[in-house]
């Protein structure tokens, strides 16, 4: 199946980025294809979100409670891992499958995607799934990670961490700082340099990776360590 937006959008888009310097680090910005008023919300964007607002306004406010039973999570998962995104990568990504174990012991699942011709000592992006907390997974992040591999031949590494409400905080915190360790412990294997980590993700993955590099700071600081690559914001 062709990719779900067409290729003349994303080739203006790229004609349009600008580079910003930020804390002495360049950072590129994709500015809306078609407008120039800096803050404006994609045109795109707007009129999906109107559709989601207009159903919302007549829902019954019952309809908007959230059942935190275990078999209202269940439905909710099955919610959120249910959203697939539209395959768009021809490219063939190798796609390695393994666990990785946390502080306490447990088998974290860990996908490890790699280009037919990655950068060999470069840098790597960790990436963590968002959902909520409760919901989500590698699946439903997968072809937007294999877009990026392709793209960039960069290497991936990505995780299942466990998930509320069942495996309340700090643990899916846990989780992703193990499989950050692991990266930079194994970076040999994995061809990429050990001081060229980034971490990145969606929603509340977003939200762990930035516990996860603030007790990594911490971590730094106290035991005076270099063995990762972050960025100050």
């Amino acid at each position: 199946m062709e990719r779900k937006y067409n290729q003349d959008l994303l080739d203006k888009i790229k004609e349009r980025q600008t580079v910003t310097k930020i804390h002495g680090v360049d950072v590129i910005v994709k500015n809306l294809p078609d407008c120039d008023e800096n803050g404006a919300i994609d045109p795109r964007l707007y009129e999906d979100s109107k559709k989601m607002l207009k159903m919302l306004k007549f829902m019954p406010q019952s309809m908007l409670k959230m059942d935190t039973s275990a078999k209202g999570i269940a439905k909710l998962r099955e919610m959120f891992n249910g959203i697939k995104s539209i395959p768009c990568v021809q490219d063939d990504i190798h796609i390695e499958s393994l666990t990785v174990n946390s502080d306490d012991g447990y088998a974290i699942p860990v996908r490890v995607y790699c280009s037919q011709n990655p950068i060999i000592n470069g840098p790597v992006l960790y990436y963590v799934h968002g959902g909520g907390f409760f919901g989500g997974s590698m699946d439903v992040v997968e072809e937007s990670i294999k877009m990026f591999v392709a793209h960039s031949n960069i290497p991936v590494v990505s995780l299942n961490y466990r998930l509320a409400p069942e495996n309340p905080y700090p643990i899916g915190h846990r989780d992703c700082y193990s499989v950050l360790e692991w990266i930079a412990e194994n970076a040999e294997k994995l061809n990429i340099d050990r001081h060229k980590i980034f971490v990145a993700g969606d929603s509340a993955g977003e939200i762990w990776h930035n516990t996860v590099l603030n007790a990594l700071m911490k971590m730094v600081q106290i035991e005076s360590k270099d063995n990762f690559f972050y960025i100050q914001h």
